[in-house]
């Protein structure tokens, strides 16, 4: 008994060594993402450069006042620098927009919402020549982004000829649609604040 006792104190001991190595470089990855240097975030969160390194490092642990400093300081919540070692990540989703649902927004266009909850993702592509059928309004705003070749957006009774890597932002309650009157495919990617479909 006293075996399983020791044992599951050298376990306990390593697997909290492990989190604090791992707690330690993401404060650390965040300082250098912030540019900071060890001293000026001492400063700010009131421990010594010397402490905070060791924090880094994973050689010492955080009384729960010194983290929610530093957690104010950089914000960030919590629960983003205390991910569980067992948790079950969830892996990253890969598919081709193609895999999504498509709208029929008329010969030569290709229209699919990648996401429908809080933002409205939609990746459109148009041949040359092609444009939406009809122009909608909806609530909220749209932001969008030209990937690839040019488009051209009808908004109200203007339009606007858009290059890649140009972006448009409006408020969706005025008709809007878009045309690639190019001779080359054109995509871009719609974010609305508000789902429509």
């Amino acid at each position: 008994m006293l075996t399983d006792q020791t044992e599951q104190i050298a376990a306990d001991h390593v697997l909290g060594n492990e989190r604090y190595r791992l707690l330690g470089a993401r404060l650390h990855e965040l300082r250098r993402m912030h540019g900071l240097s060890l001293k000026a975030v001492a400063d700010a969160v009131n421990v010594s450069p010397s402490f905070l390194s060791m924090v880094e490092r994973g050689q010492t642990d955080l009384s729960l006042s010194r983290f929610t400093r530093l957690t104010e300081f950089y914000k960030v919540l919590p629960s983003e620098l205390l991910l569980e070692l067992d948790s079950n990540y969830h892996q990253p989703e890969i598919s081709h927009v193609t895999d999504f649902q498509a709208f029929d927004r008329g010969a030569g266009v290709e229209y699919h919402v990648l996401l429908q909850s809080g933002a409205h993702i939609v990746h459109t592509k148009l041949d040359p020549g092609s444009s939406f059928n009809e122009m909608r309004a909806h609530r909220g705003s749209d932001l969008w982004i030209v990937v690839i070749g040019r488009a051209r957006l009808h908004y109200g009774r203007s339009s606007f000829d858009l290059s890649a890597g140009q972006t448009a932002r409006f408020s969706a309650t005025v008709p809007h649609g878009v045309s690639n009157p190019f001779d080359a495919i054109t995509e871009l990617i719609a974010i609305g604040t508000v789902p429509y479909w």
